[in-house]
């Protein structure tokens, strides 16, 4: 009887351990205490169990956007692919309708799931484009596994810091060739041989696999590498930042036709497509290449919160509100003072800044 008892007694506590452990994890980011978290953990004997409707607390965090939390309760095993909930939610799902991109990063770290289907029959992806959170679609659809990756990186022989560079690059969502370039480091130049040979096999595999996306993707990332390469950083950087009289970067759009002439499999669907409209207008002019490229291989972008002004860098592309113009030409922006410098001392915007404060004209966005 006693012995029943300190059973019982036992199972109350732990069940009371894990109510802890849930009321923490759905705690609003005021009040939610990692270390709290931590001693919870460490009084409870299952780190998935679930409230009455079925949410574990990985479920909370990821909708909470407690991504300390989320770090945690990984590393204590929670099943990153659970679907306890009662509408057969995952963590990804929860990440993603709630807009915690950051979130949602590291549960694809962790091996989430993209096809998974709830009980409506919708995959995360869907289920974020249906609410309006397009930052976290763009994280799904952009993301590539890097367990798949390595597949092609061993055969490649390429070191495993290579793999994960090369991994990170073909998971951005930032593909503003200028971006890119600088983030080319001199051991993958160096190792480009090998990372062509990745690049081509991941581009030909995943347009068999119906992905034309990621296929023009792996393309794109090929060709501004081959470019790095061949004509060296400063150069091709000079060409992808000289702008027109207008301030329209001509240059850029030319490089980018050129990579579309070099995508090698013509019967692509996407590249017929994208030629057909490049082919109605002059380089530089709307659309534009760089708008086409953005449209179909990161997808449609979320809009900026009412009231604010979003504003694109000259430079690498980045958008954002919180810009600064040209303190002379007072046309363009930059998102610091390393495009800035950039752009003048490399581009030629120093040389048309002067033209255009001169002339007080607002040249074409």
């Amino acid at each position: 009887m006693r012995i029943q008892k300190k059973i019982l007694n036992l199972k109350s506590w732990r069940d009371m351990a894990g109510v802890k452990l849930l009321d923490i994890c759905s705690s609003d980011k005021e009040t939610f205490c990692l270390e709290d978290l931590r001693t919870s953990l460490s009084l409870c004997e299952q780190v998935d169990t679930p409230d009455k409707g079925g949410m574990t607390g990985l479920m909370h965090c990821a909708y909470r956007g407690h991504t300390g939390g989320v770090s945690l309760l990984l590393e204590r095993g929670a099943n990153v692919n659970s679907q306890q909930e009662s509408d057969g939610y995952t963590p990804l799902m929860f990440a993603t309708i709630a807009g915690q991109s950051e979130v949602v990063d590291q549960l694809l770290e962790a091996g989430a799931t993209t096809t998974t289907l709830n009980k409506i029959g919708k995959t995360a992806s869907q289920l974020g484009a249906f609410v309006g959170q397009h930052d976290c679609v763009q994280v799904i659809n952009n993301y590539f596994p890097l367990s798949e990756l390595q597949a092609y990186t061993s055969k490649a022989k390429l070191p495993l810091h290579l793999s994960h560079q090369l991994h990170k690059l073909l998971s951005t969502t930032h593909i503003h060739p200028v971006h890119l370039v600088q983030r080319f480091s001199p051991e993958l130049c160096q190792s480009f041989t090998a990372v062509e040979r990745v690049l081509e096999n991941v581009c030909r595999e995943r347009l068999t696999a119906e992905n034309e996306s990621l296929s023009l993707k792996a393309h794109y990332m090929s060709f501004l590498l081959r470019h790095t390469v061949q004509d060296g950083s400063p150069s091709l950087l000079k060409r992808l930042l000289t702008f027109s009289a207008t301030g329209v970067p001509v240059e850029l759009d030319r490089v980018l036709r050129q990579c579309l002439r070099d995508f090698p499999h013509i019967h692509s669907v996407l590249l017929k497509q994208l030629v057909s409209t490049l082919a109605r207008v002059e380089p530089g002019g709307p659309p534009s290449a760089l708008s086409l490229f953005t449209s179909v291989i990161v997808g449609e972008k979320t809009s900026v919160a009412d009231g604010e002004r979003e504003e694109k860098c000259a430079t690498c592309g980045t958008i954002s509100s919180g810009l600064k113009k040209c303190t002379q030409c007072k046309l363009v922006f930059y998102c610091g003072v390393a495009c800035q410098r950039l752009a003048w001392t490399t581009g030629n915007h120093k040389k048309l800044c002067k033209k255009w404060t001169s002339a007080n004209t607002n040249p074409s966005p």
